[in-house]
């Protein structure tokens, strides 16, 4: 067994040094992000815990102001993140090359996110559904199924989302599909620009404008069509994936007023002002409140990542884990819901708090887990092969192969 275990440790090996000496790379790691996305997905597992049991009628705190603040927020984060991210990746693949590759963009994007969204979408359209040891906690999808179906393989599930019921154990994937949608636009409006702020601030106006049109719009004219344009438009959140490029340009731009952002004194304000507003569960009308809590993320961003005097620091090896697996924790989190409650029902102990919420960051954890080193990993690491710039696991084995 143990000779076993060698030679595939040793294939293992051979197979990360042929993939990271085939071609010299850009690497770029920042420390804290995969802590900031767990706590993300974190954030929003937790508001559909509570969701799942205020609609299932046991004891919940769903009616606490942070509870449906949090679970949007966490989705908030994870878009100001992407637009930090990406923003900053296509940067420096047009400093390292000369130019920005828009299909092979698009095929490190095909390769990171589709394989978990399809498995999910097909889980939670065909299979869990007909599982009758799982109702009601996995109940079946109502409204127009066909058109669900289109929708969710089209990578509209944000315009399902508005125009049917919520499906269960999947709604969630909603948010990729409005990910997916920014970054259709993204590299051609960064290939445009020459290191300036002004297409990401004219991307913010215009998406603004057709908001404004599209609120009266709904107003005017009830149709389907409207109702699904304007779904589109408003679950799109571009304004905030295109407030975290605009941190990510001021840090590769090494703005003065990183100074001031990165002050100490300002960063203690601003963590607490944050934590105030959250548990208070500060929002505003028509999602308006995203445009303060965006800014804030970003400036977190910015500290957590790029400032080595910020006055937090997250890089403890769980949590980067936990931030590695964090897509598969968010696709996975309602199935484990599902399960967990059901198993607790079966035990007569549906009330037991602890195990709620045990139960369903466990399986949660389990299930992300071995989806990440049986079917995302594999898949991620041909990224490199259409990659100029590496981050993420694959920069890290760049700087360390060992």
């Amino acid at each position: 067994m143990t000779a076993v275990s060698a030679r595939l440790r040793q294939r293992l090996m051979d197979s990360r040094t042929h993939l990271l000496s085939a071609e010299p790379k850009a690497s770029v790691h920042f420390p804290n992000l995969n802590a900031l996305r767990f706590i993300a997905a974190s954030a929003v597992i937790v508001h559909h815990i509570e969701l799942a049991k205020s609609v299932f009628g046991l004891p919940n705190i769903a009616d606490l102001p942070a509870i449906p603040a949090i679970g949007p927020l966490g989705v908030v984060l994870f878009f100001v993140l992407s637009g930090f991210l990406i923003t900053y990746l296509l940067f420096v693949e047009k400093s390292t090359t000369g130019r920005i590759s828009a299909g092979r963009f698009y095929i490190r994007r095909i390769l990171r996110i589709w394989p978990l969204y399809y498995l999910v979408v097909t889980l939670g359209l065909f299979v869990l559904p007909r599982i009758a040891s799982l109702h009601p906690f996995a109940g079946r999808i109502s409204g127009d199924f066909i058109a669900s179906i289109v929708m969710m393989y089209g990578f509209l599930p944000n315009v399902a989302l508005v125009l049917y019921p919520p499906i269960p154990l999947i709604s969630q994937a909603w948010s990729v599909g409005s990910e997916e949608q920014f970054y259709l636009i993204w590299p051609w409006i960064i290939r445009r620009s020459r290191g300036t702020y002004r297409p990401l601030i004219a991307t913010i106006a215009i998406y603004g404008v057709l908001l404004v049109i599209m609120f009266f719009a709904r107003r005017w004219f009830n149709s389907t069509l409207v109702r699904a344009l304007a779904g589109l438009l408003g679950t799109l959140s571009i304004d905030c994936m295109a407030i975290g490029g605009i941190a990510a340009v001021a840090y590769l731009r090494r703005e003065r007023f990183l100074s001031i952002v990165f002050d100490r004194r300002l960063q203690l304000v601003v963590y607490v002002v944050l934590l105030v507003m959250l548990a208070k569960g500060f929002t505003l009308p028509d999602r308006l409140h995203y445009h303060i809590y965006a800014p804030l993320f970003a400036f977190v961003i910015l500290n957590l990542a790029c400032n080595e005097r910020t006055i937090i620091s997250l890089e403890a090896a769980p949590l980067n884990y936990l931030g590695k697996i964090s897509y598969g924790l968010y696709m996975y989190h309602g199935f484990a819901i599902a399960i967990t409650f059901k198993v607790l029902s079966l035990w007569h102990m549906e009330r037991a708090v602890v195990l709620q919420y045990v139960g369903t960051f466990a399986t949660t954890i389990v299930a992300a887990a071995i989806s990440y080193h049986a079917i995302e990993y594999p898949i991620l690491r041909k990224k490199y092969a259409f990659s100029s710039v590496v981050s993420g696991d694959i920069a890290s084995e760049a700087a360390n192969p060992t």
